[in-house]
């Protein structure tokens, strides 16, 4: 995915008598393992306008929506032991032009990495449609073609919160005071928790959610259609995570993903 290369079939074709013992992040990864074959058809299509026909731009965006819908569908679809607490945070990073709406509590931190790989997945698929759509805008009613383009960037946008939401949990922040709504899901979110961090010694656990966060942080900052002010907060967290000993989030900081422009990474990422 990160090189935006095809991947053996063996990855994408899913194993019939094995599915039903799949773990959850067992059938993301297979899901996701479909991205790689995509974005060489993108390639293939976008960055050569001699292939660029209707038929196929069209093609694309049917496999990239259907791929899509695959990776909703696996969200909607989770265990209910897979499932995160989430509360309005009122306090955090007062002082920045940029506070978090959410933050979210989840079981563990393998739980929350797992689900900010689903997010980083769906984000290179939209970034992919994103880019494909333009291309119909001449041969297609240009409200309907601004009407997708609006939807999938107001997805976009959810992704990139609800990455922005696991931040505080995967830095280990204590979250344990974090006030939820007492009945009714759809109430305002009520206020919340403390964000001072535990005084004990930091461990392998703690060290390895802050890593899990450099490429989420690294697509989402450079997601098109996030204001600034939060794109300059994602590139803070980075800072601060490079100040606790992760050196290769220092670069992150100045650079802009190109995974999303259709592009190759400089960097390499554990991806969960």
């Amino acid at each position: 995915m990160q090189i935006s290369h095809p991947v053996d079939k063996i990855f994408t074709v899913p194993d019939e008598s094995a599915s039903f013992h799949k773990s959850p992040e067992d059938q993301l990864v297979t899901t996701a393992a479909k991205i790689p074959d995509l974005q060489h058809l993108a390639h293939g299509y976008l960055s050569q306008p001699q292939n660029a026909s209707k038929d196929n731009i069209e093609k694309l965006i049917y496999y990239a929506q259907s791929l899509d819908c695959e990776l909703s569908d696996w969200a909607s679809n989770t265990p209910i032991t897979w499932s995160y607490s989430a509360a309005l945070d009122a306090s955090i990073l007062a002082r920045s032009e940029f506070t978090l709406r959410q933050v979210h509590r989840y079981p563990d931190f393998y739980t929350a990495r797992v689900w900010n790989f689903y997010r980083v997945s769906r984000l290179i698929v939209q970034s992919l449609l994103l880019r494909a759509i333009p291309w119909l805008s001449v041969s297609t009613e240009s409200r309907q073609t601004e009407s997708n383009r609006t939807r999938i960037e107001r997805s976009s946008m959810e992704l990139v919160n609800d990455i922005c939401a696991s931040v505080p949990f995967l830095l280990g922040r204590d979250l344990s005071k974090m006030k939820l709504p007492a009945t009714n899901c759809r109430r305002e979110l009520e206020n919340i928790w403390q964000t001072r961090c535990p005084k004990d010694k930091d461990n392998g656990a703690r060290r390895a959610g802050r890593f899990s966060l450099l490429w989420p942080l690294y697509i989402a900052s450079s997601a098109p259609p996030i204001p600034e002010a939060q794109r300059e907060w994602m590139r803070l967290q980075l800072r601060l995570i490079t100040e606790h000993g992760e050196s290769q989030a220092r670069c992150l900081c100045h650079t802009e993903s190109q995974i999303l422009l259709g592009g190759t990474e400089k960097f390499r990422f554990d991806c969960v």
